[in-house]
């Protein structure tokens, strides 16, 4: 059975209208032992005019890496911005960064604990700074080869043509998954590919994940430039049942909510607060249909998710130098109901 503070959160959540069913029953089909993921990304350092640096922040992966295993999660979800990549990089290649990056996160693979990661804007190619619009990229082959063989053993091979090991879905007890690259055709997702990977789900969870916020933060090269795609996209993860997209690219943490075209309250989480420099940016929002729900652009932390039949609580821990420790600062649950 459940506890009863999980039982009240599915009924809270139905009474103030978080989910348009009144009522939650656990049924045998659908109930899974509980367990837990981990979300974080923008991982980078911040190795200005400097050389032979690692590429990463070293520390808060570091801590980031023991919180994992301590907290025993089954999964890692990684939207990007692993390694300084193309940006200051010193004379370190992005072998050496990725190699960096891996040292630390192996020690997580060890205790056969997944991890998915996606390409953030990092690892594609130079960015013309500041962006300008249409917020265009110069990809960088070498960069793109050498997060594939990075992470080649860890991402699925399922991707649509040209987004091998970039793109994928996987299944995990009663989740689904899907993870975006949003660089072979920049700011935008393939959302025939996307639409086919849903419909051939049939797992109660649905949890969507890259680099770039669909709905703008403070980087305005985003989802968002293509309004009209970006709302196709955000519907078909309404309609697959999906009620979170995960992302970066920002470097804080910020959570929102927009409903689709029908009704459905999706919440885009964006927690790029994994080391990269902070950004002082704060709302309001660029588009009105965004709900602010909380927002931190101070402290480093990751998302843990402990998914418990048909609820899946989500937590923001943010790094608390004070207590020397982790420290939950936001939450919020979403039900299959």
């Amino acid at each position: 059975m459940k506890r009863n503070w999980l039982m009240f959160i599915v009924v809270m959540i139905c009474i103030t209208g978080t989910m348009t069913a009144a009522f939650c029953a656990t049924t045998e089909a659908t109930k899974e032992d509980k367990w837990k993921f981990a979300v974080f990304c923008d991982t980078r350092g911040d190795d200005i005019n400097t050389t032979f640096k690692s590429g990463i922040n070293n520390t808060i992966m570091d801590r980031l890496a023991s919180e994992v295993i301590n907290e025993r999660c089954e999964l890692v979800l990684v939207p990007g911005d692993m390694i300084n990549g193309w940006w200051a990089n010193g004379s370190t290649s992005y072998k050496n960064q990725f190699s960096n990056w891996n040292r630390i996160i192996q020690r997580v693979r060890n205790k056969s604990i997944k991890v998915y990661t996606v390409r953030g804007n990092h690892e594609d190619g130079q960015s013309v700074y500041p962006p300008k619009p249409p917020y265009s990229t110069d990809p960088d082959p070498a960069l793109k080869a050498a997060y594939i063989e990075a992470f080649r053993n860890d991402n699925p091979d399922n991707g649509p043509e040209n987004e091998t090991f970039l793109s994928y879905s996987f299944t995990h007890k009663n989740a689904f998954f899907v993870g975006l690259d949003e660089y072979v055709n920049p700011h935008l997702v393939n959302q025939t590919w996307i639409d086919a990977q849903f419909k051939q789900n049939d797992k109660p969870f649905v949890f969507v994940f890259g680099h770039e916020p669909a709905y703008a933060i403070n980087h305005l090269d985003c989802l968002a430039y293509y309004t009209t795609q970006r709302w196709n996209f955000w519907n078909s993860i309404g309609n697959a049942g999906g009620k979170i997209y995960f992302c970066g690219h920002d470097h804080l943490y910020d959570l929102a909510h927009i409903f689709d075209s029908y009704g459905n309250k999706i919440y885009q989480v964006v927690v790029g607060s994994g080391g990269a420099p902070h950004k002082n940016w704060t709302p309001p929002y660029y588009d009105g249909s965004v709900i602010g729900d909380f927002h931190n652009n101070i402290d480093a932390g990751y998302i843990l998710v402990t998914v418990d039949g048909d609820v899946a609580l989500v937590e923001w821990k943010a790094w608390d130098p004070s207590q020397n420790t982790w420290v939950m600062r936001d939450s919020f649950a979403v039900s299959t109901c």
